[in-house]
């Protein structure tokens, strides 16, 4: 009876994790990216040495030049990000890298309601999304239990 009672409520909370776009994945294996050896081995040493949230990672890996990748994932170690902010940062083909690495990083430590998630989600484009966050007031940094790293 215990088994099912914790399988279940297991399965409720990984529910809001099925709903993101972004797919997280161990930061090593998106090194893969990148054609020179050194640079391949070099980013496969600093995900190895860094703690790098993967929702971030996916995030930055979603960033077409593979110098904007390498420059995002500089910025994350230690950071932490919510997932469904990190969502919205990469929803916007149409913006520029630039655009959406500014976003990405400017998410590092910051938490919202889901309220104001909702709210800034419907924005068109990044310009908007940021503008909309920078108007909105932030709950202290941290992550809530909702968005804990899967690893």
């Amino acid at each position: 009876m215990i088994k099912l009672l914790i399988q279940s409520y297991l399965v409720i909370l990984a529910i809001p994790l099925l709903t993101y776009a972004l797919d997280p994945k161990d930061p090593k294996s998106l090194c893969e990216r990148i054609v020179s050896e050194t640079a391949k081995n070099s980013c496969v040493q600093f995900a190895a040495s860094n703690d790098l949230d993967w929702y971030a990672a996916a995030a930055c890996n979603e960033l077409n030049d593979d110098d904007l990748f390498l420059k995002c994932w500089k910025q994350i170690p230690g950071g932490k990000f919510n997932p469904e902010t990190l969502d919205f940062c990469t929803r916007h083909p149409d913006d520029s890298d630039a655009d959406r690495y500014k976003c990405i990083v400017s998410m590092k430590n910051k938490t919202f309601s889901s309220h104001d998630l909702k709210k800034c989600g419907a924005s068109k484009t990044i310009g908007d999304y940021q503008k909309c966050f920078d108007s909105t007031p932030r709950r202290p940094a941290g992550r809530s239990t909702e968005f804990q790293d899967i690893k």
